[in-house]
Protein backbone atom coordinates (compact mmCIF):
# COMPACT_ATOMS: atom_id res chain seq x y z
CA UNK A 1 0.00 0.00 0.00
CA UNK A 2 2.87 2.36 0.80
CA UNK A 3 6.01 2.84 -1.25
CA UNK A 4 9.07 0.87 -0.18
CA UNK A 5 10.98 4.12 0.31
CA UNK A 6 8.51 5.74 2.64
CA UNK A 7 7.70 2.74 4.83
CA UNK A 8 11.08 2.20 6.54
CA UNK A 9 11.67 5.88 7.31
CA UNK A 10 8.25 6.16 8.90
CA UNK A 11 8.72 2.96 10.88
CA UNK A 12 12.11 3.95 12.25
CA UNK A 13 10.72 7.15 13.71
CA UNK A 14 7.83 5.56 15.59
CA UNK A 15 9.83 4.68 18.75
CA UNK A 16 11.26 8.20 18.73
CA UNK A 17 7.87 9.83 19.13
CA UNK A 18 6.97 8.27 22.44
CA UNK A 19 9.83 10.09 24.12
CA UNK A 20 9.28 13.40 22.40
CA UNK A 21 6.99 16.09 23.76
CA UNK A 22 6.37 17.38 20.23
CA UNK A 23 4.42 14.38 19.00
CA UNK A 24 4.18 14.18 15.24
CA UNK A 25 6.99 16.54 14.29
CA UNK A 26 9.77 13.94 14.01
CA UNK A 27 7.44 11.73 11.97
CA UNK A 28 6.39 14.51 9.63
CA UNK A 29 10.00 15.46 9.04
CA UNK A 30 10.91 11.86 8.31
CA UNK A 31 8.44 11.47 5.43
CA UNK A 32 9.16 12.28 1.78
CA UNK A 33 9.06 15.95 0.88
CA UNK A 34 7.66 15.64 -2.63
CA UNK A 35 3.94 15.43 -3.22
CA UNK A 36 4.43 12.48 -5.59
CA UNK A 37 5.61 10.39 -2.65
CA UNK A 38 3.15 11.73 -0.10
CA UNK A 39 1.51 8.30 0.24
CA UNK A 40 4.32 7.35 2.59
CA UNK A 41 3.19 9.94 5.12
CA UNK A 42 -0.57 9.52 4.85
CA UNK A 43 -0.61 6.74 7.44
CA UNK A 44 1.05 9.10 9.91
CA UNK A 45 -2.01 11.34 9.97
CA UNK A 46 -5.61 10.67 10.81
CA UNK A 47 -6.30 7.57 12.96
CA UNK A 48 -2.68 6.46 13.34
CA UNK A 49 -1.46 9.92 14.23
CA UNK A 50 -4.27 10.25 16.76
CA UNK A 51 -3.44 6.86 18.25
CA UNK A 52 0.21 7.81 18.66
CA UNK A 53 -0.83 11.09 20.28
CA UNK A 54 -3.03 9.16 22.71
CA UNK A 55 -0.36 6.60 23.56
CA UNK A 56 2.35 9.18 24.09
CA UNK A 57 0.08 11.30 26.24
CA UNK A 58 -0.63 8.20 28.29
CA UNK A 59 3.07 7.57 28.79
CA UNK A 60 3.65 11.10 30.05
CA UNK A 61 0.51 11.08 32.17
CA UNK A 62 1.59 8.00 34.11
CA UNK A 63 5.19 9.08 34.68
CA UNK A 64 6.26 10.41 38.11
CA UNK A 65 6.08 14.19 38.44
CA UNK A 66 9.87 14.51 38.23
CA UNK A 67 9.92 12.38 35.09
CA UNK A 68 7.60 14.73 33.20
CA UNK A 69 10.61 17.01 32.67
CA UNK A 70 12.58 14.13 31.19
CA UNK A 71 13.77 14.98 27.69
CA UNK A 72 15.80 12.58 25.58
CA UNK A 73 18.08 14.13 23.04
CA UNK A 74 16.68 12.89 19.74
CA UNK A 75 18.99 14.67 17.30
CA UNK A 76 21.44 11.74 17.37
CA UNK A 77 19.49 8.61 16.67
CA UNK A 78 20.33 5.27 15.06
CA UNK A 79 18.38 2.38 13.62
CA UNK A 80 20.42 0.15 15.95
CA UNK A 81 21.26 0.29 19.65
CA UNK A 82 24.10 2.08 21.41
CA UNK A 83 25.83 0.53 24.41
CA UNK A 84 28.64 1.23 26.85
CA UNK A 85 30.50 -1.42 28.82
CA UNK A 86 32.58 -1.55 31.99
CA UNK A 87 34.50 -4.44 33.53
CA UNK A 88 35.97 -5.28 36.93
CA UNK A 89 36.78 -8.36 38.99
CA UNK A 90 36.48 -9.80 42.47
CA UNK A 91 37.58 -12.91 44.37
CA UNK A 92 35.30 -14.85 46.70
CA UNK A 93 34.70 -18.24 48.25
CA UNK A 94 31.41 -20.11 48.54
CA UNK A 95 29.91 -23.52 49.18
CA UNK A 96 27.76 -25.40 46.68
CA UNK A 97 24.95 -27.70 47.79
CA UNK A 98 23.66 -29.92 45.00
CA UNK A 99 21.10 -32.71 45.08
CA UNK A 100 21.52 -36.36 44.08
CA UNK A 101 23.31 -37.17 47.31
CA UNK A 102 26.45 -35.18 46.51
CA UNK A 103 28.40 -33.70 49.41
CA UNK A 104 28.59 -29.91 49.79
CA UNK A 105 31.92 -28.53 48.67
CA UNK A 106 33.64 -25.19 49.15
CA UNK A 107 35.54 -23.54 46.35
CA UNK A 108 36.84 -20.17 45.27
CA UNK A 109 36.31 -18.01 42.22
CA UNK A 110 38.00 -15.05 40.60
CA UNK A 111 35.09 -13.57 38.72
CA UNK A 112 35.52 -11.10 35.88
CA UNK A 113 32.31 -9.07 35.74
CA UNK A 114 31.18 -7.10 32.72
CA UNK A 115 28.22 -4.71 32.65
CA UNK A 116 26.70 -3.36 29.44
CA UNK A 117 24.18 -0.51 29.32
CA UNK A 118 22.11 -0.28 26.13
CA UNK A 119 20.08 2.61 24.75
CA UNK A 120 18.38 3.78 21.56
CA UNK A 121 19.44 7.42 21.68
CA UNK A 122 22.25 9.53 23.13
CA UNK A 123 21.98 12.21 25.75
CA UNK A 124 23.87 15.38 26.62
CA UNK A 125 27.39 15.46 25.20
CA UNK A 126 26.46 12.72 22.72
CA UNK A 127 26.95 9.94 25.26
CA UNK A 128 24.56 7.27 26.47
CA UNK A 129 25.79 7.71 30.04
CA UNK A 130 28.99 8.79 31.77
CA UNK A 131 31.19 5.70 31.56
CA UNK A 132 33.08 6.75 34.71
CA UNK A 133 29.77 6.50 36.60
CA UNK A 134 29.39 2.93 35.36
CA UNK A 135 32.94 2.12 36.46
CA UNK A 136 32.34 3.57 39.92
CA UNK A 137 29.04 1.72 40.37
CA UNK A 138 30.61 -1.60 39.39
CA UNK A 139 33.66 -1.05 41.63
CA UNK A 140 31.39 -0.39 44.62
CA UNK A 141 29.50 -3.61 43.87
CA UNK A 142 32.71 -5.62 43.54
CA UNK A 143 33.82 -4.31 46.94
CA UNK A 144 30.73 -5.95 48.46
CA UNK A 145 31.92 -9.39 47.32
CA UNK A 146 35.70 -9.10 46.99
CA UNK A 147 37.60 -11.43 49.37
CA UNK A 148 34.34 -12.43 51.03
CA UNK A 149 32.80 -15.77 51.91
CA UNK A 150 29.47 -15.52 50.13
CA UNK A 151 27.96 -18.10 52.50
CA UNK A 152 28.08 -15.42 55.19
CA UNK A 153 26.23 -12.75 53.22
CA UNK A 154 22.57 -12.40 54.16
CA UNK A 155 21.41 -11.59 50.62
CA UNK A 156 22.18 -15.18 49.57
CA UNK A 157 20.74 -16.83 52.68
CA UNK A 158 17.32 -15.17 53.05
CA UNK A 159 14.47 -15.71 52.40
CA UNK A 160 16.02 -19.01 51.29
CA UNK A 161 19.56 -20.15 50.67
CA UNK A 162 20.82 -19.98 47.10
CA UNK A 163 23.87 -21.49 45.48
CA UNK A 164 25.98 -18.53 44.41
CA UNK A 165 26.49 -19.78 40.87
CA UNK A 166 27.64 -17.32 38.23
CA UNK A 167 23.99 -17.02 37.14
CA UNK A 168 22.96 -15.96 40.65
CA UNK A 169 25.92 -13.60 40.94
CA UNK A 170 25.05 -11.97 37.61
CA UNK A 171 21.51 -11.32 38.85
CA UNK A 172 22.81 -9.91 42.15
CA UNK A 173 25.22 -7.54 40.38
CA UNK A 174 22.45 -6.49 37.99
CA UNK A 175 20.09 -5.66 40.85
CA UNK A 176 22.70 -3.53 42.62
CA UNK A 177 23.82 -1.81 39.42
CA UNK A 178 20.29 -0.82 38.36
CA UNK A 179 19.62 0.48 41.87
CA UNK A 180 22.73 2.66 41.72
CA UNK A 181 21.87 3.77 38.19
CA UNK A 182 18.42 4.91 39.32
CA UNK A 183 19.95 7.08 42.05
CA UNK A 184 22.42 8.58 39.59
CA UNK A 185 19.76 9.40 36.99
CA UNK A 186 17.50 10.94 39.63
CA UNK A 187 20.36 13.25 40.61
CA UNK A 188 21.04 14.16 36.98
CA UNK A 189 17.37 14.94 36.40
CA UNK A 190 17.26 17.15 39.50
CA UNK A 191 20.17 19.15 38.08
CA UNK A 192 18.36 19.62 34.78
CA UNK A 193 20.59 17.23 32.86
CA UNK A 194 19.43 15.10 29.94
CA UNK A 195 20.57 11.56 29.30
CA UNK A 196 20.24 8.79 26.74
CA UNK A 197 17.18 6.58 26.52
CA UNK A 198 18.59 3.59 28.41
CA UNK A 199 16.68 0.47 27.43
CA UNK A 200 18.56 -2.48 28.94
CA UNK A 201 21.27 -3.46 31.42
CA UNK A 202 23.11 -6.73 30.94
CA UNK A 203 25.62 -8.39 33.29
CA UNK A 204 28.05 -11.16 32.36
CA UNK A 205 30.10 -13.01 35.00
CA UNK A 206 33.09 -14.95 33.70
CA UNK A 207 34.38 -17.73 35.94
CA UNK A 208 37.13 -18.60 33.44
CA UNK A 209 38.29 -17.58 29.99
CA UNK A 210 35.94 -20.17 28.44
CA UNK A 211 32.90 -20.22 30.76
CA UNK A 212 30.47 -17.47 31.70
CA UNK A 213 26.83 -16.74 32.48
CA UNK A 214 24.74 -13.61 32.65
CA UNK A 215 21.52 -11.80 33.43
CA UNK A 216 19.81 -8.99 31.52
CA UNK A 217 16.57 -7.06 31.76
CA UNK A 218 14.74 -4.56 29.56
CA UNK A 219 14.19 -1.18 31.20
CA UNK A 220 12.18 1.94 30.42
CA UNK A 221 11.94 5.55 31.55
CA UNK A 222 9.24 4.81 34.12
CA UNK A 223 11.16 1.99 35.81
CA UNK A 224 14.44 3.93 35.88
CA UNK A 225 12.89 7.06 37.38
CA UNK A 226 10.56 5.34 39.83
CA UNK A 227 11.48 5.44 43.50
Amino acid sequence: MHSSKAGPSAFVCLPCVCLNEDVGKPIAQAGPSSSSQSSGTMALHGPLHGLLHHLCAGVRRHLPVSAKKFVVKESIRSCGTFFIGVQDRCMYSHTFHFSCGSEPFTTGCTAVVQVKVFGRSLGEGDVLMDISVGQQLLREIMACYDHKNLDQLEEFQKPMRRNTTVEVMAEAVHRRFVSGLKQHLAGELARGKTFGSISKVEVVVKESDVAFAGFGEELDVTSLLSE
